[in-house]
């Protein structure tokens, strides 16, 4: 076979079926060439009666780990899937198996529901690979004799990470440079910070509050405040009447990073429920492949990264991290939750009414809120959450919420719009009600058709920003502004740390501020400043001023924060 085919084979998601002696010489001379083709993709190795290795590197997080050893090939192959990344999978001795065939047959109706990027499959030189795999797997024979030279062919690789990526939004907001972002190499943030290449996402960070505030009427310090809190990732918690946008300004800012949610009409309800019932007669296929089947017809094969909840008191934790997987329940006895399409997996959640939750809710939410965990059939898993809003109509009256409501450290009043600026408001509202005409998918055209005038352009939010923007201004905040040290050693920001530490000292007792709470402020500060493009300094200390414990402190807060100023 000629190292073009092999590379070709490589490059799709297939079953592959390589006739070779399963022998070290084998193993090696395959796993080069795939560490040549694609380095980024992280290979996984399963053998019968072994279980699971990572030959080029530990386990990606989430992954099987080595040594976890499913009892049978197709249970192999899904916990590879369950995992969700691209990725290649090597099965040795399919000789032994009690049926390759249907596993082979399985893999094929599953394709297009996997990212996997090759099946290889390995059998025993001279094995009936007719027998084994039937006709839809091409066998070939791997010659061991030219390892020496080309062992394994390289295929194109895939495109580096390239710091101009920095540059535009839609090349640095890739679930490449997420991923990355998760293990960013301290040298490579050092040279972010030194050669300021995060400019770029202070700039589009900027936009996106710009946009922000000339949709919205008399919100300006909300903006800021929700901008600041997500580039330092601390919680942040709308407090207000009904009425006063709370739930708008968390569903446009996220429209604002790309990420707002594309509704269903009810309509297409029965037609899911007919795919539904038809899979559910597939008694060919395995439950769990069923399962996961299921959730791409639910969620269109994407991920949710905006996750928003009306929470009551009847509310169960089911119904934000997910229902226990019966299947897998019944099979394994895991008490294994389904949390595709619900908070664990989200970057940006908001919680309306978030302090009507019961106790089983907020035990739930606590691991998530401060540790960014979530505990899943008793094991640790990260969630993907970068920013948590939550409202209220008013702060919570149970003395056992205490603990939750510190949770939320960042406060802010959402006022109704002062009197003399109503008809802005009407304004506002109404260009909201003539965009709702557009399609899901407006084109400039269609916009020029309503609004001959362009008096609609700047009240309509478009994509600006993206969440790794956020991601990457956390690091760089900690990196820079003084790095380990309080301050920078600048005469302003000695003087900041002086006057917040008194300010602290004076308003911990009278309102009630957490130890905890002192890092999330100075945290706050740090990014302030970082999104205002300068360093700290006194000004910073406003950010004790949203510390109240409800509206009225709120309201008196700016005032005595001003006398530390």
């Amino acid at each position: 076979m000629s190292a073009e085919r092999f590379a070709e084979l490589l490059s799709e998601s297939r079953v592959v079926v390589l006739v070779a002696k399963t022998d070290a010489a084998a193993r090696a001379c395959v796993i080069a060439g795939l560490a040549e083709r694609s380095p980024d993709v992280p290979v996984f190795e399963w053998v019968a009666g072994t279980g699971f290795a990572h030959p080029t590197g530990g386990a990606p997080d989430g992954a099987p780990p080595a040594g976890a050893d499913p009892d049978e090939p197709a249970a192999a192959i899904r916990a590879v899937q369950r995992w969700g990344g691209e990725a290649v999978l090597l099965m040795f001795g399919a000789d032994d198996w009690k049926n390759p065939a249907g596993v082979a047959a399985r893999v094929t109706r599953q394709q297009d529901d996997a990212d996997i990027a090759s099946w290889l499959v390995f059998v025993s030189r001279g094995g009936d690979v007719t027998a084994l795999v039937g006709g839809s797997a091409e066998p070939f024979t791997l010659d061991l004799r030219a390892k020496t030279a080309a062992p394994a062919p390289a295929a194109p690789r895939k495109k580096a990470l390239d710091l101009k990526d920095l540059r535009d939004r839609e090349a640095f907001g890739s679930d490449d440079w997420s991923r990355h972002l998760d293990e960013l190499p301290p040298k490579q943030l050092a040279e972010i910070c030194d050669r300021k290449l995060y400019e770029p996402c202070l700039g589009r960070v900027d936009d996106l509050a710009r946009q922000l505030k000339r949709v919205f009427v008399d919100k300006d310090e909300v903006i800021d405040l929700m901008t600041a809190a997500a580039v330092a990732q601390v919680p942040l918690l709308l407090l207000g009447p009904a009425g006063t946008g709370k739930s708008m300004l968390v569903r446009e800012f996220s429209k604002g990073l790309g990420i707002a949610p594309q509704h269903r009409r009810v309509a297409t309800e029965d037609q899911l429920l007919s795919s539904l019932a038809e899979l559910a007669g597939d008694t060919t296929a395995d439950p769990l492949a069923r399962h996961d089947r299921a959730l791409n017809l639910l969620f269109g094969g994407q991920e949710t990264r905006h996750f928003e909840y009306l929470v009551t008191r009847f509310t169960t934790p089911e119904e934000l991290v997910g229902t226990v997987n019966i299947e897998v329940m019944l099979k394994f006895a895991l008490h294994l939750r389904q949390t595709r399409g619900l908070l664990p997996r989200a970057e940006v959640v908001f919680l309306d009414e978030v302090f009507k939750a019961n106790s089983a809710i907020l035990n739930s939410l606590l691991s998530i809120i401060n540790e960014k965990l979530i505990y899943n059939a008793g094991v640790p898993w990260k969630v993907n959450l970068v920013m948590l809003f939550g409202a209220s109509n008013e702060p919570p009256q149970d003395a056992d919420l205490a603990a939750f409501f510190d949770r939320f450290p960042i406060r802010v009043l959402c006022r109704s719009v002062a009197g003399d600026r109503v008809k802005e408001l009407l304004k506002s509202a109404h260009a909201q009600s003539v965009l709702s005409l557009l399609p899901r998918n407006a084109k400039p055209d269609d916009l020029a058709a309503l609004d001959p005038k362009s008096q609609l352009k700047d009240r309509r939010v478009e994509a600006m920003a993206s969440v790794n923007d956020f991601r990457l201004l956390r690091m760089v905040c900690l990196r820079e502004l003084g790095g380990v040290d309080l301050s920078d050693g600048s005469d302003g920001a000695e003087e900041f740390v002086g006057r917040f530490e008194t300010a602290f000292r004076h308003l911990r007792d009278e309102y009630g501020i957490s130890d905890r709470s002192c890092a999330h402020y100075y945290r706050l500060a740090r990014a302030r400043a970082l999104v205002a493009g300068r360093g700290l300094n006194r000004e910073d200390v406003r950010v004790l001023q949203y510390s109240g414990k409800d509206a009225d402190d709120l309201r008196k807060l700016p005032g005595i924060v001003d006398q530390f100023i």
